[in-house]
């Protein structure tokens, strides 16, 4: 499944769509974390799920794994 979402995001450059955000949901509720994503970086870090934010990318510079 997240292949195919890859290849579609890759393709139309769009965010995941609302079942792939709900499983973030929960796993972020069972981990009693308040944001929980789930990013691919490109051009752009674009996250493919997410939960607890309400953005669908962020500039390579603002990305969190340049920061760690």
């Amino acid at each position: 499944m997240l292949n195919q979402r890859w290849q579609h995001i890759s393709k139309h450059k769009l965010p995941l769509e609302a079942e792939t955000d709900a499983l973030i949901a929960s796993v972020a509720a069972f981990f009693e974390f308040p944001v929980a994503l789930i990013s691919v970086i490109g051009r752009k870090q674009w996250f493919i799920a997410k939960s607890g934010i309400d953005i669908d990318f962020t500039s390579l510079e603002d990305a969190f794994c340049r920061h760690v």
